[in-house]
């Protein structure tokens, strides 16, 4: 049945991204708050889908600390897609930092380009990180928020990756803040495979951290031992709330 449900997801989430990309092409002159709008509807759509075929659901705690109006750097850990689809609705409006090989594929690509990424050439080293710089300032300044994983690649549940500093670099050059936030999806839908499984994606989104004075490595030290104490805080509660649902059933 997993394969079955899979498959219905995949089918759906090919559908409607397909017509969501289509949308933002075709609205690419269209004012920016109604391709946003496009892309969070999109997200919508996805995640009930993905509740109604696979049985999975999330659960979001801190939402009261995103503030309204932008202007902060986001940065969190990246373990699977679920997030880059899940996080149009928690952090809007927010532009994305991402391999400039994505605007390449068709459709998609064409779509993502509407909702101005701040693409980079990950290979540059240095370059990249001015780009995520010059660019992202240009984004908050509009009041958007910047969205950035500092691991770079998706990470397996439980293992460790380095943090770049591209995002504090900009936090830190922009003098905002950064809101931090950690989840488990990579429990539910894990990197590669095809199938789901069921159960409900935990996110917590911190309070913003304050960049005054800091340095970027200092800034991105904080997200990090953050991020990572989260990460172990949101194992444990999924674990004790599955302990105290095997106790009830008995």
């Amino acid at each position: 049945m997993k394969i079955v449900r899979a498959t219905l997801f995949w089918i759906g989430f090919g559908f409607t991204t397909v017509i969501a990309t289509t949308l933002l092409t075709a609205s690419y002159f269209l004012p920016l708050y109604l391709r946003f709008r496009i892309a969070s509807s999109w997200s919508w759509a996805t995640l009930k889908w993905l509740k109604i075929t696979c049985n999975l659901d999330y659960k979001v705690e801190g939402k009261e600390n995103v503030p309204k109006g932008g202007a902060h750097v986001v940065l969190g850990n990246h373990q699977s897609t679920w997030e880059t689809i899940a996080c149009n609705l928690f952090f809007s409006p927010a532009v994305w930092v991402m391999k400039k090989e994505v605007l390449r594929i068709p459709v998609f690509g064409w779509g993502a380009r509407a909702i101005q990424p701040i693409a980079i050439d990950r290979a540059s080293g240095k370059r990249a990180v001015e780009q995520v710089k010059l660019v992202g300032i240009k984004r908050l300044k509009q009041g958007y928020f910047v969205v950035l994983f500092p691991e770079g690649t998706r990470v397996l549940p439980g293992k460790k990756a380095r943090y770049k500093v591209g995002g504090a670099v900009l936090a830190e050059a922009a003098k905002v803040s950064v809101l931090p936030f950690a989840h488990n999806a990579g429990k539910f839908w894990h990197r590669m495979q095809y199938t789901k499984t069921p159960g409900v994606v935990r996110v917590k989104i911190g309070k913003p951290i304050d960049t005054t004075g800091l340095t970027a490595q200092e800034i991105m030290t904080k997200v990090e031992a953050w991020v990572r104490t989260t990460e172990i805080e949101i194992a444990k509660d999924a674990e004790n709330e599955k302990q105290e649902a095997g106790q009830n059933s008995n």
